[in-house]
C-alpha cells in the first residue's frame, strides 16, 4: 500500500510538473519559433491597459491591447501582445509595454506588429522570447517533474528493496533481503555519479538564463541585480564536482568489494578483498600503497523533528581504520582487508528501517598524479555468526596490521598541535582559521541587503532577521580564537573574539573526570558524510572545559583523547 502511494505521489509530483510547462512553456516556445518567419505590419491601436492584480504576498501585471491591421486585402483584429499569457512580476515586462502602448496611443511612434502570413488572422505585437519568464516556467518542470520522475526511477529501481525474500532461511536473516543476499557489494559511486550529474544539469537549466535576465536591470544601472550571477557560479561548481568523480571512476573502475567472511561477522572478523580490473590500474595504483586506508564503520540513522522539519540524521557509533594490503594479481589487482569486531557491536537493522544501525566499509586512496579514489560500501551485512577471515594471504594481512598500528600511532601524535610552554602544553586555534564560513556571512549579508530593499513589510522584518543572524553565526566561526593549555595544574581554555575575551574555563588536575565526545557539526559532500567533535574535560565538581575541537571524524576524536590522557 505504502508503495502504491509512493507511486501516486511522485505520479502527481510529475503530472503537476510536465503539464504546467505544456501548458504555460511550450507555447512561448513554439510561438517565438514560428514567429521567425512572421511578417511585420502596422497596425492601429483600440485600446489597451496595464491589469494589476494583487495578492496577499506579490503584485503581478498584465499588459493588454487590442489592435485591427490590414494584410492582403482583408481586415483582422487580434488581442495578443506576447506569446506568454497571463500576468507576472517577472521583471518589468508588462510595465515598459504599456508604457510603450501609451506612446502609440499618443501618437508619438506606429504600432507594429508581427502576422502569420499562413494564418493572416493570428498576429502578436511582441513576437521575442521572454527569457526570464521561461526559466521561470521551466522551474516547474525540472523541480516538480524532476523531483516526480526521480522518485518513480528510484522506486523502480529499488523496488524489491525491504522486501523478505520468498527463500529466506530463519536461521539466516542475512538471506531475507536482495540488499544483503550476496558476498559481493558494488559501491554506490557509478549512482552518485548519476545523481551529481542530474543536479548539475537541473541546476544549469534552472540558473543560466538568469543571464539574460540581469542584462537589461544591470544596463539600467541596477547593478543589484548581479547577485544573481551566483547561481550559474554554483552550477559550475557542480559540474567540477561531477567531473572529479566520473574522472576516478573511469580510471579505477567499478571495484567491487567481495566480503570474506560472508556476512561479516560480530564476533569474529569482517574483511574481504577489493578488486581492480581496469587494465592500465597497475599504474593507477603507483604510490597508492601508503595512502591507502579502508574504514569500517557502525552507523545510526535516526529522524528529528516532524511534518516539513523531519529531517533523517546519522550519528557514527563505530570507526575503525587500517592499512590494506595490495598486491597485483592476475585480473589486476587485490586490496585485503581485516577488522576483529567484538561481541558488544550491533548487528545490521532490517534495511530501510528508520531507527536503524547498519555497517559501511569505506576505501579512500591517492595516487601520485593527485587523483583521488574514494569507494563507500553502504548496508554491509554485518551478524553474529563468529566466522574468520580466510583471506589466504597471511604474510600481507600481518604486514598491514603493522602499517595500521604505525598510522594510528602517527594519527595520535599528530591529531593536535600541542606546543610545550613553561606551564606544560599549549594548543591554539588561531581566528579566521575557518574559511568557509566566509560563505555563511556573504549568504547572510545577502539575506540583510535583499530584505532591506524590497518594499514590503513583511521582507524589511523577517530577512533582515534571518540574514544577521547568519552573518553573526558566520562571523563568530570565522572570527574567534581558542587557547588551550594542558599542564600539571590542569586543563584551562580561553576563547576571543576581536580581542573581547569570553568567561575563562578550567578543570584542575586532581578535579578531572573524564573527557567527553561532542559533536558540533556535519558535512556532506556526495555521498561522504564527515561527523566533525568537540573534546569536553569534566571535573568530579561539575568543571568543563573544552580540551581540543574541530576534529574530523570519530578516529581522530579518540586519538585526540588517547593524546590528551598521556598527558595528564
Amino acid at each position: 500500500m505504502s508503495k502504491l502511494f509512493g507511486v501516486l505521489f511522485c505520479g502527481v509530483f510529475a503530472a503537476a510538473g510536465i503539464g504546467l510547462f505544456v501548458y504555460s512553456g511550450l507555447p512561448m516556445i513554439s510561438g517565438w519559433l514560428e514567429a521567425k518567419s512572421w511578417q511585420q505590419v502596422r497596425a492601429e491601436l483600440i485600446d489597451h491597459d496595464l491589469v494589476t492584480n494583487r495578492g496577499d504576498d506579490s503584485t503581478t501585471y498584465q499588459a493588454t491591447a487590442s489592435f485591427r491591421y490590414d494584410y492582403l486585402g482583408q481586415r483582422f483584429n487580434s488581442s495578443n501582445v506576447s506569446f506568454a499569457s497571463g500576468s507576472d512580476n517577472i521583471g518589468s515586462y508588462h510595465q515598459d509595454m504599456n508604457a510603450q502602448l501609451s506612446r502609440v496611443a499618443r501618437g508619438a511612434t506606429p504600432l507594429m506588429v508581427w502576422v502569420n502570413p499562413d494564418n493572416p488572422s493570428e498576429a502578436v505585437i511582441d513576437r521575442e522570447m521572454r527569457w526570464g519568464l521561461l526559466a521561470f516556467k521551466s522551474l516547474f518542470l525540472f523541480l516538480f517533474g524532476g523531483i516526480g520522475l526521480g522518485g518513480l526511477y528510484a522506486m523502480y529501481r529499488f523496488r524489491n528493496h525491504g522486501d523478505i525474500l520468498p527463500d529466506a532461511h530463519p536461521s539466516k536473516p542475512w538471506t531475507n533481503y536482495s540488499e544483503w543476499n550476496k558476498a559481493t557489494l558494488l559501491s554506490n559511486t557509478r549512482m552518485g555519479n548519476k545523481v551529481m550529474l542530474g543536479l548539475a544539469v537541473f541546476w544549469n537549466l534552472i540558473s543560466w538564463p538568469a543571464l539574460f535576465a540581469v542584462v537589461k536591470p544591470v544596463s539600467n544601472g541596477e547593478y543589484g541585480a548581479l547577485f544573481v550571477l551566483i547561481f550559474p557560479i554554483v552550477g559550475v561548481g557542480l559540474i567540477w564536482l561531477w567531473y572529479k568523480g566520473h574522472r576516478s571512476f573511469k580510471r579505477t573502475g567499478p571495484m567491487p568489494l567481495e566480503l570474506n567472511p560472508y556476512p561479516a561477522s560480530i564476533g569474529g572478523q569482517a574483511g574481504g578483498i577489493i578488486y581492480f580490473n581496469n587494465g592500465d590500474i597497475n599504474e593507477t595504483l603507483k604510490g597508492v600503497s601508503n595512502s591507502a586506508r579502508v574504514t569500517i564503520e557502525n552507523v545510526h540513522f535516526y529522524q528529528t523533528g516532524s511534518g516539513k522539519e523531519r529531517k533523517t540524521r546519522e550519528t557514527v557509533l563505530f570507526e575503525k581504520t587500517m592499512v590494506p594490503s595490495i598486491a597485483i594479481a592476475q585480473q589486476g589487482s587485490e586490496i585485503r582487508f581485516c577488522f576483529d569486531l567484538d561481541d558488544s557491536l550491533p548487528i545490521s537493522d532490517r534495511p530501510l528501517d528508520l531507527p536503524r544501525k547498519t555497517w559501511r566499509i569505506r576505501f579512500t586512496a591517492t595516487t601520485d598524479d593527485g587523483l583521488k579514489v574514494e569507494r563507500t560500501y553502504q548496508d554491509v551485512p554485518v551478524f553474529a555468526t563468529a566466522q574468520r577471515s580466510t583471506i589466504a594471504d597471511r604474510q600481507a594481512y600481518a604486514s598491514s596490521s603493522v602499517a595500521t598500528l604505525d598510522a594510528t600511532a602517527e594519527l595520535v601524535d599528530s591529531v593536535l598541535d600541542l606546543k610545550p610552554d613553561e606551564r606544560g602544553q599549549q594548543l591554539y586555534y588561531p581566528a579566521y582559521r575557518n574559511k568557509s564560513m566566509l560563505v555563511l556571512i556573504v549568504i547572510g549579508l545577502f539575506f540583510f541587503a535583499i530584505g532591506l530593499a524590497i518594499p514590503d513589510l513583511i521582507f524589511n522584518i523577517v530577512f533582515p532577521l534571518i540574514g544577521g543572524i547568519l552573518a553573526m553565526v558566520g562571523i563568530y566561526a570565522f572570527a574567534n580564537s581558542l587557547k588551550i593549555r594542558i599542564g600539571a595544574e590542569g586543563i584551562s581554555a580561553q576563547r576571543s573574539l576581536f580581542g573581547y575575551k569570553f568567561k575563562p574555563q578550567f578543570v584542575p588536575s586532581y578535579s578531572f573526570k573524564s573527557f567527553e565526545k561532542k559533536v558540533t557539526s556535519s558535512s556532506t559532500t556526495g555521498n561522504k558524510t564527515i561527523t566533525y567533535y568537540k573534546i569536553v574535560a569534566h571535573g568530579n565538581e561539575g568543571e568543563k572545559a573544552i580540551a581540543a575541537e574541530g576534529l574530523a571524524g570519530l578516529q581522530q576524536a579518540d586519538a585526540a583523547i588517547e593524546k590528551l590522557k598521556s598527558l595528564l
